[in-house]
């Protein structure tokens, strides 16, 4: 099995906290980061977190010399045009990178839409989760055609 740390924020400057768990000791085979490009509040555009993740997740595959695992990306699919430019465009990036800098980008929960939520979600009081890549109709949206590169 892969040893994966996780951290959110892609597009941040984390290097600081992959430097102590190596000097702490730590090993990895892969690290793992969070993008949420229209969510994700930095007052920056989609277009710049896109572009700055992907900055960031080259400079780690070259500190640490372990591939970058996008282990959750989304966008908001209430506006299904956006969200698939949203997502081809990073996409198109970091499959520029080649597989051993990005290995690969895992869509959060892709098969919810709109106001579908699992009946537990209303045990803790959550609201739908609105960055699903079906339509309405139940069908895969036009936002999963990124992964088609």
């Amino acid at each position: 099995a892969y040893v994966m740390p996780h951290l959110n924020h892609a597009y941040e400057d984390n290097d600081w906290w992959f430097k102590r768990f190596k000097q702490a000791g730590g090993k990895m085979d892969m690290i793992a980061l969070s993008h949420y490009p229209q969510v994700d509040d930095a007052g920056q555009t989609w277009s710049a977190l896109n572009s700055q993740a992907v900055t960031q997740i080259k400079r780690l595959a070259v500190a640490y010399a372990v591939p970058v695992m996008v282990s959750e990306f989304g966008v908001i699919q209430t506006n299904i045009t956006l969200g698939t430019q949203v997502a081809n465009d990073f996409m198109t990036k970091v499959k520029a990178l080649g597989p051993s800098v990005c290995a690969g980008v895992f869509y959060w929960e892709p098969q919810v839409y709109a106001n579908w939520k699992p009946s537990s979600y209303n045990t803790f009081g959550w609201s739908a989760y609105q960055m699903g890549a079906f339509s309405s109709d139940g069908r895969p949206s036009s936002i999963l055609d990124a992964w088609k590169q």
